[in-house]
């Protein structure tokens, strides 16, 4: 009997070392909406002497308000490489869906294959799953490991402003021990309005800012960047303005169903300044100081790229004789 237990022990002490938990955002997107979820449950665990396969279990999984229980994925194939990632083959379950039609809709789980999209390692899981049913009418993508937000963003060239877009901007933390998030706006063309005519496209690429640190104030996320940003290309592979580096500064916010950020971008003679999100959640993103060095200033411009012979009320970028910018606000 003891030699029982001792084995069912082991048997469990084994099972709980191959065992991955993960808790992180789950973002569901339906007819291109976005809903986070933050602190969701993945459990991974390799299945013993299988030569790489892994059950995949999506716990509590709730869309809409509506409860679709644990989505479990069972021998998963799983590709390691040199570096301990994890990359995972295409894989489809079933499950039920009840919309409160009176009976549940059976619907088809597929985990999609593809890049980064399906990875594990010790720090991080990204997944995307697809789940359809009612022949496609209901399509729902869920992404762990990443959030989404969609809101406006407004361009500022000079003082010539683009058109108000929709953009999805993608917010991702870099591994689990570290308050450190990936700020990514992918695919991104301004388009501005000289009032000139039609307006006219300036395709820039993918911007990529990672090392965001996170600081919490009152249930809100705040960060602030500023330094060089080099420029991806457009996902398809268009260069755009790819391999240029440009310095900026970043003041932003973040819950879980909101974001809100300013960048700054002075390219002498040019003056960008990228706004995206509304309804700004608290006034942090406005209250940007910075006390310059006098002795050290060059020249003065307000936002829309005129030098200034002072600072006036508001806020101001100054350039100093060094040749880095900063922002000033005056009260």
């Amino acid at each position: 009997m003891r030699k029982l237990f001792t084995l069912l022990v082991m048997a469990v002490m084994a099972l709980a070392v191959n065992a991955k938990e993960f808790t992180d955002n789950l973002v569901v997107s339906l007819a291109g909406q976005y809903t986070n979820t933050p602190n969701t449950k993945i459990i991974v665990d390799e299945v013993e002497n299988s030569d790489g396969l892994y059950n995949i279990t999506l716990k509590d999984f709730n869309f809409g308000g509506l409860p679709l229980g644990d989505i479990e994925l069972n021998n998963v194939k799983g590709d390691s490489d040199s570096d301990g990632n994890v990359s995972f083959n295409e894989a489809k379950t079933s499950i039920s869906v009840d919309l409160g039609l009176g009976m549940p809709i059976p619907a088809d789980v597929t985990l999609v294959e593809g890049d980064r999209s399906v990875m594990m390692n010790d720090d991080k899981l990204y997944l995307t799953m697809s789940i359809s049913a009612m022949g496609g009418m209901l399509d729902i993508t869920a992404e762990y490991g990443v959030a989404k937000y969609q809101d406006d963003m407004k361009v500022t060239l000079n003082g010539a402003s683009t058109l108000t877009e929709d953009k999805v901007i993608s917010v991702s933390r870099q591994n689990i021990n570290e308050n450190k998030y990936t700020l990514t706006l992918s695919d991104f063309t301004a388009t501005i309005d000289y009032g000139m005519g039609e307006p006219t496209p300036v395709p820039v690429g993918t911007i990529e800012l990672p090392d965001l640190e996170m600081t919490e104030e009152d249930g809100v996320n705040k960060f602030n960047y500023e330094g060089p940003v080099t420029i991806k290309p457009f996902s398809d592979g268009t260069k755009g303005m790819a391999g240029s580096s440009i310095p900026l500064t970043l003041s932003g916010e973040m819950t879980d169903s909101k974001l809100n950020f300013r960048i700054n971008i002075t390219l002498s003679p040019l003056n960008i300044e990228v706004l995206y999100g509304t309804d700004y959640i608290s006034s942090g993103i406005d209250n940007v100081t910075v006390t310059p060095n006098a002795s050290g200033v060059d020249e003065i411009y307000d936002l829309s790229g005129r030098k200034l012979n002072e600072m006036q009320k508001g806020i101001n970028i100054v350039r100093k004789a060094d040749g880095t910018t900063v922002k000033v606000l005056k009260k």
